[in-house]
């Protein structure tokens, strides 16, 4: 693979942070200050156990040079808890509304975000309230009243009243 890559012209953009210019067999391109997109491609050869069994189709064999789906599974996490991404406030905050209904923030690890979801293994406890929409100009330590859960539709925002009569919104994980 080196020989190969040795081979590409040499790489001038500066948000090109990891490229052609290292051993590493990944790319690292800066999009933002904050924010890095990170490629990797990986070979490997499957090991089949039993490549005329049950598993091939129809007695086929599974023969070298085809290519065949495959899931691989991550490490799993446990208690992991899975949030709408509306919840995650810059890259590892969150608020929840405590037994005496008050914002608290809470710092989080994100171990998995998707478009919609992330996923988070500390933080929060299972059962705790998460405020899943904008807040609105209310913050930590300040009392709120959170919406009935059951009361909320599908894809509906909810709200909540401030202490002061300030409306914000708020959600139930």
């Amino acid at each position: 693979m080196g020989h190969i890559i040795s081979q590409l012209p040499p790489q001038t953009d500066p948000a090109l942070l990891v490229g052609t210019n290292t051993a590493d067999d990944a790319a690292v391109y800066r999009l933002t200050d904050e924010l890095a997109l990170v490629q990797t491609v990986d070979f490997f050869t499957p090991v089949v156990d039993d490549p005329y069994g049950a598993g091939s189709d129809n007695g086929t064999p599974l023969a070298m040079g085809l290519f065949v789906n495959a899931t691989i599974e991550g490490k799993p996490y446990e208690n992991a808890i899975v949030l709408p991404r509306s919840a995650l406030y810059g890259r590892d905050t969150v608020y929840v509304v405590d037994a005496d209904d008050t914002v608290v923030k809470r710092t989080v690890t994100v171990v998995s975000a998707e478009k919609d979801t992330i996923t988070i293994s500390s933080g929060i406890e299972d059962g705790e309230k998460v405020i899943i929409s904008p807040l609105r100009g209310a913050g930590e330590g300040d009392k709120v009243t959170p919406a009935d859960p059951s009361a909320i539709r599908p894809g509906e925002q909810t709200v909540a009243q401030s202490g002061e009569g300030e409306k914000i919104s708020a959600g139930d994980n």
